[in-house]
């Protein structure tokens, strides 16, 4: 009878501690996406370094590139995140949408920067009266891009709200 209440025992415990391997292999893709994007945004000779280098250099047009590289990799990744598979995964769902429309927000300011090179470039140009016009329109720009950041921020508050929320239900 004691062999038979340990198996049982046993036999519970085990299935009790089994994570589901599809919800694993779902947070590893996801936080495989994290580091994909901050190499975007912040790695070593990544796009986004190359555009702050060229701007560094007053090399608008080297910027824009840039800046659209940057743009396709996140578009990418966004994508790629779109096409994972939540069948059999509780709250993966939500997980991957949060994921979307965080990495989406983040791409929408990163794109910003084009506006804001648009008119870095017609500021050093000879026209004494455009440049100013120019000026004060990337003034207006850094307050409107601090609207996005913002936007950034809460999708990033419910991007984390949502992995916890999926790693309660997996019992991660």
């Amino acid at each position: 009878m004691k062999q038979h209440t340990f198996l049982i025992v046993l036999v519970l415990v085990g299935f009790s501690s089994c994570k589901p391997k599809k919800a694993i292999k779902f947070k590893e893709a996801i936080v495989q996406k994290e580091r994909t994007a901050f190499a975007i945004i912040v790695g070593k000779e990544g796009p986004a370094e190359k555009r702050r280098y060229s701007l560094v250099e007053n090399d608008f047009k080297g910027a824009a590139l840039a800046t659209d590289e940057e743009e396709r990799a996140l578009d990418s990744l966004i994508r790629d995140i779109q096409i994972l598979s939540t069948e059999g995964v509780k709250q993966g769902e939500q997980l991957k949408n949060a994921a979307v429309d965080y990495y989406t927000a983040v791409k929408e300011l990163e794109a910003y920067s084009r506006k804001e090179i648009e008119q870095q470039t017609i500021s050093f140009g000879p026209d004494g009266e455009i440049k100013l016009k120019a000026q004060d329109s990337l003034y207006r720009l850094g307050v409107n891009k601090e609207k996005l950041y913002n936007e950034v921020y809460k999708k990033e508050a419910v991007f984390q709200e949502a992995l916890q929320k999926f790693e309660i239900a997996n019992n991660m």
